[in-house]
């Protein structure tokens, strides 16, 4: 069970590291996201746009470094992002996702179910045994299996948007 919530907790320490760097990939894609808060309600500004990401951020490390902490924190932030989705649907706007950095993808129900499905492996981090720091083929290998399922996470739409568009061009 250790080895499993240490490929759980890199996972969503991996989703939570890919969306920071992607926001703060350059000035472009971080004003796209301060001007994307709009759409959730909240005011689109460097300030705000800088909490969101202090909170992704601080979630990721914390982790990383002490599950009991981030575990409870990444709970917080991703139900707060499933709530925020859940309005935007609710209101029926199309609001495209800047989770991940620019995406043409428009947020739908399928957000507020990864985040809510991230949000349960978080308390389950949270509540579950931290694995002792030996290093072991074990331990390397969930640590590796978390990073590629958290990266695959984060881009999960650009990987539909590719095989879509392949099997579109195959027929």
């Amino acid at each position: 069970m250790d080895y499993v919530l240490l490929f759980v907790r890199t996972a969503v320490a991996m989703v939570f590291a890919i969306a920071v760097i992607a926001k703060l990939g350059g000035r472009d894609a971080f004003h796209q996201f301060t001007t994307s808060l709009d759409s959730f309600g909240l005011p689109a500004r460097a300030s705000v746009a800088a909490m969101v990401i202090a909170g992704e951020a601080a979630s990721g490390l914390l982790l990383a470094v002490a599950p009991r902490l981030g575990g409870p924190l990444a709970t917080i932030v991703l139900v707060g992002f499933a709530i925020g989705i859940a309005g935007v649907i609710r209101r029926g706007a199309t609001v495209h996702c800047r989770c991940f950095g620019a995406t043409t993808t428009a947020l739908g129900r399928r957000h507020v179910i990864r985040n809510l499905v991230l949000a349960a492996a978080s308390v389950a981090v949270a509540l579950g045994p931290v694995p002792t720091p030996l290093v072991d083929p074990a331990i390397v290998a969930a640590i590796a299996l978390g990073l590629a399922v958290g990266a695959g996470i984060a881009k999960w739409d650009d990987l539909i948007f590719v095989f879509a568009s392949t099997q579109r061009s195959s027929r």
